[in-house]
């Protein structure tokens, strides 16, 4: 806490956005496969930050909880509405593929080093 007061915190070095496959592959990314690309780093050197951007789903479609209405006339019943959901093949062609992100970045403890 105290080195937040100071404004004295890890500078940010640099950022990868994984996509499906390499998340696969790459479930675990730490200090010490990062610094085995470089000579003169050690793993206290480093931070390694590894977190999710999702729409409140992990990797579902979020349209996929939305209840959708039809317009009802002043005839009908509030109780005889009855909630639908949207096919995918029913959604715009501008709808994104893919729901969530993974994204690593890195840290530099010491910023002199990196």
């Amino acid at each position: 806490m105290k080195r937040i007061k100071r404004r004295d915190i890890y500078k940010f070095a640099s950022e990868i956005i994984l996509d499906k496959e390499m998340d696969i592959k790459q479930k675990v990314i730490t200090e010490e496969r990062i610094v085995d690309y470089s000579e003169s780093l050690k793993p206290e050197d480093i931070s390694v930050v590894s977190y999710y951007l999702n729409y409140g789903n992990k990797d579902r479609n979020p349209v996929e909880n939305v209840n959708f209405y039809n317009s009802y006339s002043s005839r009908t019943s509030i109780k005889h509405i009855v909630p639908f959901h949207i096919d995918i093949n029913q959604t715009s062609l501008i709808l994104p593929v893919m729901f969530q992100e993974r994204y690593v970045r890195v840290f530099a403890k010491h910023p002199d080093k990196v």
